[in-house]
């Protein structure tokens, strides 16, 4: 599968005191190490974004070796970084998730990539009618010249470069939901109260 997963790392967890959420632990080991670990079987290359040399630093022995990337545009969140990495991904398509995500489907993820093949992308369509940004299948040279144009325009909102795409795949969430009927994928750590009841400890 010539697929790149792209693991979002470089924001500040405010709403955890700062801590990197990289380095949170399930089981004894780094929520990116877990991510890493369960995407290796469906990518041929993973690529990480990060806030800075002083987090790759930190972050070095989790990265087993994978390209890093950094924003050119600061302080634009995510959508800079998911740019860095489309440029970088040696593949046409790409899967984005994030560092506080760890209850990974491989399921899922194959299934949106077999969803975005010879389209722009593939996003889950949640039953509010609005689409999944992180956990979605882009293709790269779609996405780039969009997401400059974004972000030159001030427009910073992952889905705003989606929105001008031709070629959309819509996956329904209910058709999700018979691979994962608990939608656990979709769980990101945020808060304290994440941390209880996800099982989640925090590094001494």
């Amino acid at each position: 599968m010539q697929l790149t997963s792209l693991i979002l790392a470089g924001g500040k967890a405010e709403r955890l005191e700062n801590r990197e959420k990289a380095l949170l632990l399930l089981d004894e080991t780094p929520l990116l190490t877990v991510i890493t670990d369960s995407l290796k079987a469906v990518s041929s290359e993973i690529i990480f974004s990060l806030r800075d040399e002083d987090q790759r630093a930190l972050l070095s022995p989790l990265l087993q070796d994978s390209k890093v990337v950094f924003d050119s545009f600061k302080g634009k969140g995510p959508l800079a970084g998911i740019l860095e990495g489309f440029k970088a991904s040696s593949n046409d398509y790409v899967f984005v998730t994030a560092c506080d995500m760890p209850f990974v489907n491989l399921d899922v993820v194959e299934h949106l990539f077999k969803a975005a093949q010879g389209h722009d992308a593939a996003l889950i369509r949640k039953s509010d009618g609005r689409f999944q940004s992180i956990y979605a299948v882009y293709r790269a040279r779609s996405m780039i010249p969009e997401i400059e144009k974004c972000l030159a325009e001030g427009k910073n909102f992952i889905l705003a470069p989606v929105f001008k795409l031709d070629d959309v795949v819509a996956v329904d969430i209910s058709e999700i939901s018979k691979i994962d009927p608990d939608l656990r994928f979709l769980v990101n750590i945020n808060t304290s109260q994440d941390l209880k009841k996800e099982g989640i400890s925090i590094v001494d």
